[in-house]
């Protein structure tokens, strides 16, 4: 009996060895889903440090039972086994003369950029239809092989379902809070909502664009606008959508953070939800919700319209993660999110 027992925990020692032997061989995990949470231990008690999606892939280090630790770049982190794909050597992605990968442009005038940021400057244009070489993926970006050069294109402009982009042909108003002598806001470190406010709606001006929007702004300088005068100019176009950025303070309570998303009109509740939820799954910031709220540029409006407040400029850690362009742009790619996630349902 005893020797049986033995023989047992022999092979069960062996599987397991030859099971993380199998895996420490192989060079890449594969993301099988989208906001998969990255933590920084093997268990749901450590903190989430990112979300990794479907498709991307990344270096395997070491698993841990139901988790395996990935190489993001600047730091590690964990995934649970269930969401991944353990990939052979060849099967890990290569240079594209060898895997032959290509996308499919899906609007016309989409940037292609020389860094994998919009803070990049624009390298050229390719239209509906193209198709691009991939030579390997960052972050939310394709770097791609064009005119003997090399370029980057946001994921969000690859339809990969070959489908037009639910966005398409939409009018979509972006209004910057405040501007001019009307700062708004004033940050722990002294600078003004009505900076950060423009930066964001640019940003988000600047992919909509690509993704065959027509968007207009209520701002695009450092200029007052009245209230009234922002109502009145969605009013008069009647654009699909109204969106106003600002950014939130409370002195009283530096600890305050998170992002919230407020309604007037009960029909637009739906959309608030939507925005809201897919800025904090991009964002991972503190969830302070949808409400309703008696704002006037929401009141006064005919049109679809919701107003966000995207973090607390009174809280030093959220200032410093808001001056970032890398959460800048976890906040568009959320938003953009959003918008996709309730137009494709409407």
């Amino acid at each position: 009996m005893k020797i049986h027992k033995t023989v047992i925990l022999l092979i069960t020692t062996l599987i397991f060895i030859t099971s993380s032997l199998a895996i420490a061989q192989s060079k890449d995990v594969e993301i099988l889903v989208d906001n998969v949470n990255v933590r920084e231990g093997p268990s749901t008690e450590f903190h989430v440090i990112k979300k990794v999606h479907s498709n991307e892939q990344y270096p395997f280090i070491e698993s841990d039972n139901d988790w395996l630790k990935i190489d993001l770049g600047k730091q590690s982190g964990w995934v649970l086994k269930e969401y991944v794909d353990v990939l052979s050597k060849e099967e890990s992605k290569k240079e594209i003369s060898e895997t032959e990968q290509y996308i499919t442009v899906h609007t016309d005038q989409t940037h292609i950029r020389k860094g994998p940021s919009t803070n990049y400057d624009i390298l050229t244009f390719v239209n509906k239809g193209e198709q691009l070489p991939v030579l390997t993926t960052e972050e939310d970006w394709f770097k791609i092989e064009i005119n003997d050069d090399t370029g980057y294109i946001h994921q969000s402009f690859i339809e990969q379902n070959n489908e037009e982009h639910v966005l398409r042909n939409k009018t979509i108003i972006i209004d910057p809070g405040h501007g001019g002598y009307d700062v708004g806001a004033i940050s722990v470190s002294e600078r003004y909502e009505k900076d950060f406010a423009l930066i964001t709606a640019k940003k988000l001006k600047d992919i909509l664009t690509e993704l065959g929007v027509n968007v207009i702004m209520t701002r695009e300088h450092d200029e007052y606008i009245r209230l009234g005068s922002r109502v009145s100019m969605s009013n008069l176009i009647n654009p699909d959508l109204f969106i106003s950025i600002h950014y939130n303070s409370f002195p009283d309570f530096p600890s305050a953070k998170g992002i919230s998303t407020f309604y007037y009109d009960e029909n637009d509740k739906k959309l608030a939800k939507s925005v809201q939820r897919q800025t904090i799954l991009a964002t991972n910031a503190n969830d302070r919700d949808v409400s309703y709220e008696n704002l006037q540029v929401l009141r006064h409006n005919h049109n679809r319209a919701i107003l966000m407040e995207l973090g607390f400029l009174s809280n030093v850690e959220e200032e410093k993660l808001l001056q970032s362009n890398e959460y800048q742009e976890k906040l568009v790619k959320g938003i953009i999110a959003g918008l996709v996630d309730y137009f494709r349902k409407e």
